[in-house]
C-alpha cells in the first residue's frame, strides 16, 4: 500500500524494502506537449534538441512546413506537376486529393504505394462485355482488363469470358482433332473435324478424334465393381 505525504512524495512501505519516489513532475509544472501543439492530425513527443522542446509526427497528407507550429494539410494541387495527370484537374481535399477526369477517363490508384490517384484513359474493351454474364470486367492501368468470376466459374482461355468449371469439355478430351459439345444431363460427344475419325469403340464413352492415318490405341473398358 503507499501513502501520499505532504511534501509530494511517494512513501512505499510494503514487505520487500522501503522506498522513497518524487515526483517527476510537480503540480505547477507544464510540459511542452500538455498544450497539444501539434494540433488534431499530429502526435507530440519531447525533443530536447527542439527549442520548442518538443516535435511532432503529422498524419499522413499533413505537415509542418516550417517546422514549427501545428500540423497543417498538405495541398497536392499547388505543385508545378499535376498529379492527375494531364485529363484530370486536381481537387484538394482535407488531408488528401481528388482527381475530376475528363469525359473518357477514370480515377484510379497508381503506383507500388497505392496511393497516387490518376485520370487513365477508360479501358473500351468493357464496354463489350467480354467477361460474360457470369463475370465482371475490371480495366487495368496499362490499358488491358481482368474477369472477376462468379463462384463456379473461371477463365479457361486468355481474353475469354467466365465459364463453368464443370464443364465436361474443360480438358478438350476430343483431342486437337474435333469439338467438343457438352451434352444436357451430362457428359459429352465429339464433332470431327476434316481428317479425323472418330472410333465407333470410344464414341458411348464420349469419344476422341484421331486422324485418319494415326494408330488408334486398344480400348479397354473400366471394369465395374
Amino acid at each position: 500500500m503507499g501513502k501520499r505525504n505532504s511534501s509530494k512524495a511517494w512513501l512505499l512501505f510494503c514487505f520487500i524494502g522501503l522506498i522513497s519516489l518524487p515526483d517527476v513532475h510537480s503540480a505547477g509544472e507544464a510540459r511542452p506537449c500538455d498544450t497539444f501543439p501539434c494540433g488534431p492530425v499530429g502526435a507530440c513527443f519531447a525533443d530536447a534538441s527542439q527549442t520548442s522542446g518538443f516535435g511532432c509526427v503529422c498524419d499522413q497528407g499533413f505537415e509542418r512546413p516550417s517546422g514549427e507550429g501545428p500540423c497543417i494539410d498538405v495541398n497536392e494541387c499547388a505543385g508545378p506537376i499535376n498529379p492527375c495527370g494531364t485529363y484530370g484537374l486536381c481537387v484538394n481535399q482535407l488531408g488528401y486529393y481528388d482527381c475530376n477526369c475528363t469525359a473518357g477517363y477514370v480515377s484510379t490508384t497508381i503506383g507500388s504505394a497505392g496511393n497516387t490517384l490518376q485520370c487513365i484513359k477508360k479501358n473500351d474493351a468493357c464496354n463489350s462485355k467480354p467477361c460474360g454474364p457470369a463475370g465482371s470486367c475490371n480495366p487495368q492501368p496499362d490499358g488491358t482488363y481482368l474477369c472477376d468470376c462468379v463462384p463456379g466459374y473461371k477463365v479457361k482461355v486468355a481474353n475469354g469470358p467466365c465459364e463453368e468449371i464443370a464443364d465436361p469439355c474443360y480438358s478438350n478430351p476430343c483431342g486437337e482433332g474435333g469439338i467438343c459439345n457438352a451434352v444436357l444431363g451430362g457428359g459429352y460427344h465429339c464433332t470431327c473435324m476434316p481428317g479425323y475419325v472418330l472410333p465407333p469403340q470410344f464414341a458411348q464413352y464420349g469419344g476422341r478424334c484421331y486422324g485418319q492415318d494415326s494408330y488408334v490405341p486398344e480400348f479397354r473398358a473400366q471394369s465395374q465393381h
